[in-house]
C-alpha cells in the first residue's frame, strides 16, 4: 500500500510537470501567434492606404476631365449652330481628335488579394506537434512525452496522437501524398475542429444513413439515421461519440425548436409528430393527406414550414402541389409558398427540405433522383436566386440533399455528388468547404453548431467535424449563368 501511495503521487507529479510544460510551451505559440498577427494587420493597412490614395487621385484626374471634355462639347455646340459653313466643316473634323487629346491616360489601381503565408506560426505548430508518417505504427490513446524536468526547453516537446480504433481516426493527421518522401518534405498538418475530438466518428452501419443532422450547441448533434437492416432512430450524440439519447423512429426529416419539443415528418407519409425531450413522449401534431411530407425546420417565430407534396415525382402540373407550407405550432394552417410573386408559376418541381435565413427560405428543390438547385425564396414568395452547381462535369451533376444558413448569412450546401457547397449571402459560389479530395463521402446532410463547426452526415453512418476558418473569399470571375443573383 505504502509503494502504491508513492507510486500515485510520482505519477501526480510526472503529470502536473507535463501539464506545466504544455502550457509553456502554448503560451509561445500564442505570444507567437499575437506578434504574426500584428504584423500582417499593419502591412494591409499600410497596403490599403497607399491602394486608397491611388483611387482617389485616378478620381480627381477624371473629374478634370469631365469638365474639360463639358467645355469643348459646349464650345462645338456654338460652331455648329452658327451659319459660317467653313467653320462647321472644320469643327466636324477636329472636334473628335481634340476630344481625345482632353482625355488622359488613366490607369485604374487593380490591386489583387495575395494570399498570405504565416512561415513562423507553422513553425511553431511543427515543433508543438510531432509528424505523423503512418498512423498504422501506433497503438494507443495517451500521449507520451519527452523531458519532465522544469529546466527543459518547451520547444523541445513532443506529442503524438493516435487511433484506439479503425473507426475513430485521430485528431492530429499528416494529408498523405504517394510518395513518403514528398509527405514528409511538404510537412502537412490537418487539425480537426476539436483537437480533442476526431474529425471522423461512424454513428451507424455501413448500410445506414445518416440523412439529417441538427447541432444546437458545440457539444452534441442530434442526426436521423435511416435504412439498413436495422429500425431507424433518431440520436443524440455527443461530440466524442458517445450516444446520450434515441428516439426510435423511421422520419424523413426532424427540427428542434427552443421549447425542447422534436418534430418530425414521416418518412413516406402524410404525418408531422412532436416528440417532448423533457418527459420523453410522443404525439401526433397533424395530418397532412393526401399529400406526402419532407423536410421540415422550426422557424424563429414557433411557426413550422414543411415540404410539401401530393406526389413524389419530378412531373410537374397545373394540378400540382409542391409548396412550402407555414404551420403554427399546434399544427395548423397559416400560409402556403407555391408561386413566385403574384404569377401562376410554381416555385419548386419536388421540394426536399427547408431552411430559414434572416426573412428567406433556403429551399433544396429536387430536379431528378440525382439532380437538384437550390432556389432562396422570401416569405412573400419573390425569389432572391437560384443555383445550380459550379461543376460543369455532367459527371458530377449537382445532387443537394441539405442546406443550412450561418450567421453571416452565407449559405453552406450538401452536395452528394461532389462535397460542400458555401455560398455569399447574394448567392455566388465562394468556395467548396470540403470535397472527395479531403475523404469525404457521400454528404446527405449539414449543420452549424453554435461555434461556427460544420457538422456533415454520409452515407455509411459516418459524421465529419470540421472548423470553418476565418479567411478571405475568393469570387471567379466567370458568366455563370448557373448562379445568379
Amino acid at each position: 500500500a505504502e509503494r502504491a501511495k508513492k507510486q500515485k503521487e510520482a505519477f501526480c507529479e510526472e503529470i502536473q510537470k507535463n501539464i506545466d510544460m504544455v502550457q509553456k510551451r502554448a503560451d509561445v505559440l500564442k505570444s507567437t501567434v499575437d506578434a504574426v498577427r500584428n504584423g500582417y494587420l499593419q502591412e494591409m493597412e499600410k497596403t490599403k492606404d497607399d491602394h486608397v490614395k491611388e483611387f482617389e487621385d485616378a478620381e480627381e484626374k477624371l473629374r478634370e476631365t469631365i469638365r474639360s471634355v463639358k467645355c469643348l462639347i459646349e464650345g462645338y455646340d456654338l460652331v455648329l449652330k452658327s451659319d459660317n459653313q467653313s467653320s462647321v466643316i472644320e469643327c466636324s473634323r477636329n472636334a473628335e481628335h481634340e476630344i481625345e487629346k482632353t482625355i488622359p491616360n488613366i490607369s485604374i489601381p487593380n490591386y489583387s488579394h495575395q494570399n498570405l503565408s504565416f512561415p513562423e506560426v507553422e513553425e511553431e505548430i511543427k515543433k508543438l506537434f510531432v509528424q505523423v508518417e503512418d498512423e498504422n505504427d501506433l497503438s494507443s490513446d495517451y500521449v507520451e512525452c519527452e523531458g519532465s524536468s522544469d529546466e527543459s526547453d518547451p520547444a523541445d516537446m513532443k506529442f503524438t496522437c493516435s487511433t484506439l480504433t479503425r473507426n475513430r481516426r485521430s485528431p492530429i493527421r499528416v494529408k498523405r501524398n504517394n510518395s513518403r518522401a514528398l509527405n514528409r518534405k511538404t510537412n502537412r498538418i490537418l487539425l480537426s475542429a476539436d483537437i480533442r475530438t476526431p474529425a471522423r466518428m461512424k454513428v451507424g452501419r455501413d448500410d445506414q444513413n445518416v440523412s439529417s443532422i441538427f447541432a444546437a450547441h458545440s457539444g452534441e448533434a442530434w442526426m436521423n439515421i435511416t435504412g439498413g437492416r436495422l429500425a431507424s432512430e433518431i440520436q443524440r450524440v455527443q461530440k466524442h461519440g458517445q450516444i446520450s439519447d434515441r428516439i426510435t423512429r423511421e422520419a424523413e426529416d426532424f427540427s428542434i425548436g427552443p421549447t425542447d419539443k422534436l418534430y418530425t415528418t414521416e418518412q413516406v407519409g402524410s404525418l408531422i409528430f412532436q416528440y417532448n425531450l423533457q418527459d420523453k413522449t410522443f404525439s401526433t401534431l397533424t395530418d397532412l393527406s393526401p399529400n406526402t411530407v419532407k423536410g421540415i425546420k422550426v422557424l424563429r417565430s414557433g411557426d413550422l414550414a414543411v415540404c410539401l407534396l401530393d406526389k413524389d415525382n419530378f412531373t410537374i402540373s397545373k394540378q400540382s402541389k409542391r409548396t412550402i407550407r407555414i404551420l403554427n405550432p399546434a399544427g395548423k394552417f397559416l400560409s402556403d409558398i407555391e408561386f413566385a410573386g403574384n404569377s401562376s408559376n410554381k416555385l419548386f418541381v419536388n421540394p426536399h427540405r427547408v431552411e430559414e435565413r434572416m426573412d428567406d427560405f433556403c429551399v433544396v428543390d429536387r430536379l431528378s433522383v440525382n439532380e437538384g438547385r437550390l432556389i432562396v425564396v422570401s416569405k412573400s414568395s419573390k425569389v432572391r436566386f437560384t443555383y445550380t452547381g459550379f461543376e460543369k462535369d455532367p459527371r458530377h451533376k449537382f445532387d443537394p440533399r441539405d442546406v443550412v444558413a450561418a450567421s453571416d448569412d452565407s449559405i453552406y450546401i450538401a452536395d452528394r455528388n461532389y462535397g460542400i457547397h458555401q455560398l455569399t449571402p447574394l448567392g455566388l459560389f465562394a468556395r467548396y468547404l470540403i470535397t472527395y479530395e479531403d475523404s469525404l463521402f457521400r454528404p446527405l446532410a449539414v449543420t452549424i453548431d453554435d461555434e461556427q463547426t460544420v457538422w456533415v452526415g454520409c452515407e455509411k453512418g459516418i459524421v465529419q467535424r470540421l472548423k470553418t476558418q476565418c479567411c478571405d473569399v475568393f469570387i471567379e470571375e466567370s458568366d455563370n449563368p448557373e448562379s445568379c443573383a
